[in-house]
């Protein structure tokens, strides 16, 4: 039987409150289902309900995990109204987005802090730049990454999202569109884990997750055909080396 927890959590965020509820399942299209969740933001007077809070297909999520999904959600929402992109009619009321912009440091502390903590046993250090990006994922193009994270660990993930990494032709890619760093880049809030010549960086709550690799460690990096052999054949939704970060905090590219 599900505990409290995991079906209704709750959090203060400097002057915002906040409230998840699981309520079952959601069919998708394409097969499978997502966990919904119905979720409450209050400040002050205003009180705002929603319920397009929703999981990954197929992933088991508690409450508690919701919680901080919705103040990464929230912290987004609060970079937004500070650039002046907020429409009106927009996925909040405008007090939301307000108000998520007067606590967004907070708002960011908690998706961070509310996460579970995570055991690493990549080995860091054995690789020097420059780094080359090989693939970031981020919204729905990251759920499958996110999930084998998840289920399998990051050694899994760095395998799966390898698939994107042909060679010289993903550096060559990378180099063309300004993706070659001195070190991988990585968001404020990310995780981080390194193995061999590659470098994952994720964020649950924020929904994205990358692979870089180092080019001086290009000869320890499995083939495009070994992959394929261990792996199947990629079907990649991005041109390898081609990325869309939305982070943080990011290195500076390497002159060219």
């Amino acid at each position: 039987m599900a505990s409290e927890l995991d079906r209704k959590a709750s959090t203060v965020v400097g002057g915002m409150s906040l409230r998840v509820e699981k309520t079952g399942r959601a069919p998708e299209e394409a097969g499978g289902s997502r966990m919904q969740f119905l979720y409450e933001v209050r400040a002050g007077e205003h009180v705002y309900r929603g319920t397009d809070l929703y999981a990954g297909v197929g992933m088991d999520v508690s409450a508690s995990r919701m919680v901080r999904v919705l103040a990464g959600f929230l912290s987004k929402a609060g970079e937004r109204y500070r650039s002046g992109m907020c429409p009106p009619d927009d996925a909040y009321p405008e007090w939301v987005y307000e108000q998520a912009y007067l606590n967004e440091d907070e708002l960011a502390m908690a998706s961070f802090e509310l996460e579970e903590p995570e055991v690493f046993t990549g080995r860091f250090g054995e690789q020097e730049g420059p780094w080359a990006s090989v693939v970031f994922l981020q919204g729905e193009d990251a759920d499958a990454a996110l999930s084998v994270l998840e289920e399998r660990g990051p050694e899994a993930a760095i395998a799966h999202l390898a698939q994107w990494d042909f060679g010289d032709e993903t550096e060559q890619a990378a180099a063309a569109n300004g993706h070659v760093y001195k070190a991988p880049p990585v968001g404020t809030w990310d995780r981080e884990f390194r193995s061999g010549a590659y470098h994952l960086s994720w964020n649950h709550s924020l929904g994205h997750v990358g692979l870089t690799r180092s080019i001086a460690g290009a000869a320890e990096a499995a083939t495009p055909s070994e992959r394929a052999r261990q792996l199947g054949p990629a079907s990649p939704t991005v041109t390898a080396g081609v990325t869309g970060h939305s982070i943080d905090a990011r290195p500076e590219p390497l002159g060219r």
